[in-house]
């Protein structure tokens, strides 16, 4: 996961930062927080982990993730060495399996954040596919059964089905990397405003 990190956002900000330990934290966890703290948080935009010293057991689980409303979370079991993630639709009732490993989750996890909090984005809901053979992943139930991410040369993809096709979230840190899906659907752009280096000029208000 490092290597994608790096080639991803670039050097890390803060090589020598450990996050901080918890008994409840297993090597896998303990190792992407570590991560996390040498990128300075960048690595998250839009769900959420648990910082490591408010780990707590309940229930049998560990809640370890958490989507950005509280809508959704997930969890492991302590006492399974294998790591398997758990997951609780709506935060409330039984906790359910993903079928996935505390490590395999945090890496398709990091690149959906490094999806949503891409500098340049391309949003739509079509019916052109991009190849689920392309993702090296299992599927999600967040946000609707099937979504993955599909990782390209230098783009990712966010992708989960839909009524009327598949809702498709193209990534990149530079527009010129998503050039090849410019005609492909009816695409919603997302590119960071230009800064303003002139502060607006104050205005007296009309009261």
């Amino acid at each position: 996961m490092r290597t994608f990190v790096q080639s991803w956002y670039g050097d890390p900000t803060s090589p020598a930062a450990v996050a901080p330990g918890s008994p409840l934290a297993p090597p896998p966890l303990k190792a992407w927080h570590d991560i996390a703290a040498q990128w300075d948080g960048v690595i998250t935009s839009h769900n959420y982990p648990v910082a490591l010293p408010e780990l707590r057991l309940l229930d049998g689980m560990v809640e370890f993730w958490g989507e950005n409303q509280g809508c959704w979370v997930w969890g492991f079991d302590p006492h399974d060495t294998a790591h398997p993630v758990y997951e609780q639709p709506h935060a409330i009732g039984p906790w359910r399996p993903t079928g996935a490993n505390l490590a395999e989750f945090l890496e398709h996890a990091t690149m959906i954040e490094a999806t949503f909090g891409a500098p340049v984005q391309l949003s739509a809901v079509s019916h052109y596919w991009i190849p689920v053979s392309e993702s090296p992943f299992r599927p999600w139930n967040w946000p609707a059964p099937g979504a993955r991410v599909v990782v390209g040369g230098q783009w990712l993809a966010f992708v989960y089905p839909e009524q009327h096709g598949h809702s498709i979230t193209l990534a990149a840190r530079k527009a010129e990397n998503l050039a090849w899906a410019e005609g492909k659907a009816t695409w919603r752009r997302y590119e960071p405003a230009a800064c303003n280096d002139e502060p607006a000029a104050w205005t007296e208000p009309p009261w």
